[in-house]
């Protein structure tokens, strides 16, 4: 198993204070849960680390060995002061989707997460990630579709595209008008001005523009895009 695991396996292992547990303990519990090749120095650098980040409540007994870790008896909730940006995007997301399938209790709780997390995106105007709060977005129409799913690859080297400002170069699947109704053609474009991405009854389209000279806004499922190659251009916005 992965460290990032590992070190969520230990914070669910951790007693609240007054009781504490020792690196000895921790080891025997995480080779129960399948965890291989764990000592104790990689606990202890593991505790450590969690200690130093300050988000959950981790704390040492240093009175006498062996020490005993804990999670503080006043510990209830992440220090706001910590979030970063990335944290800050991941919460501002949970926001917009989350209110439908959360409890009021649960959304209530994170309020004050969501308001540090809009002004951290609010703070940082110019930055990627204001660019990308703007940039993404889900909704549910009244009718859904059936839409084809996208490669992983795919969406990956989109998104990337998208988070640096970059054109890309793909082949997309454009449908034939009448009277080739039904038939298709995979054209080539090769400057593919990514301006968002959205998420239709949870199917990922891209809305894009082609070249520097065609305003056109357009809309693609992301099913109908391969072939997919981040440039070296930036993506030109229409006026």
């Amino acid at each position: 198993m992965s460290a990032f695991q590992r070190r969520l396996d230990i914070l669910q292992y951790l007693p609240r204070q007054p009781r504490k547990i020792s690196v000895e303990q921790l080891i025997h519990l995480l080779e129960q849960a399948g965890h291989q090749q764990v000592n104790i120095r990689t606990i202890q650098r593991d505790l450590v680390a969690l200690e130093q980040m300050g988000w959950f409540g981790v704390e040492s007994d240093q009175r006498s060995k062996p020490f005993g870790w804990y999670i503080s008896a006043s510990w209830k909730q992440l220090n706001l002061n910590l979030m970063d940006a990335n944290t800050a995007l991941a919460f501002n997301v949970l926001n917009q989707v989350g209110a439908p399938i959360l409890p009021d209790s649960t959304l209530a709780e994170l309020a004050p997460y969501f308001s540090r997390a809009q002004r951290i995106i609010d703070s940082e105007a110019s930055s990627w990630l204001h660019h990308w709060s703007q940039s993404v977005a889900m909704f549910n129409s009244s009718l859904p579709i059936s839409l084809p799913e996208p490669d992983k690859d795919t969406l990956h080297l989109v998104k990337e595209a998208l988070l640096h400002k970059k054109q890309i170069s793909a082949k997309i699947k454009r449908i034939l008008p009448y009277p080739k109704t039904g038939e298709y053609l995979w054209k080539l474009y090769d400057r593919v001005n990514l301006l968002g991405l959205i998420y239709k009854d949870g199917s990922p389209m891209i809305i894009c523009t082609f070249g520097t000279l065609h305003p056109r806004i357009y809309g693609f499922p992301l099913g109908f895009i391969k072939e997919v190659s981040i440039t070296e251009q930036t993506v030109q916005t229409p006026n």
